[in-house]
């Protein structure tokens, strides 16, 4: 009964030593256990596929068809040796940006 006791005894001070340890890191300021939660420790990065367009190019496509004064995109495609679906898409994706 004595060796029970004293192996009880002998986990009490493991786990009371462990604990100490661990409330001294956290007032000093430092936690020595992994983090919770692993995206603390990775950089904040942007969600979502990438873009696989060029926002500038829209951009200047967006502007370029504003100030031609063409009403239709076939139009503004024939003058500037693009497709019409191209301008469309072009400026829809540069519309949508600005929102």
């Amino acid at each position: 009964m004595d060796n029970q006791l004293v192996e009880r005894l002998a986990i009490a001070l493991e786990r009371t030593a462990a604990a100490t340890e661990r409330l001294v890191a956290v007032l000093a300021g430092r936690d020595i256990r992994p983090s919770v939660r692993p995206s603390e420790h990775r950089p904040a990065t942007k969600r979502g596929r990438k873009v696989d367009t060029d926002p500038e190019e829209d951009r200047r496509i967006h502007e370029r068809y504003k100030a031609s004064g063409v009403r239709k995109y076939e139009d503004f495609a024939m003058k500037h040796d693009y497709k019409p679906r191209e301008v469309k898409l072009a400026i829809d994706r540069d519309r949508h940006r600005k929102k």
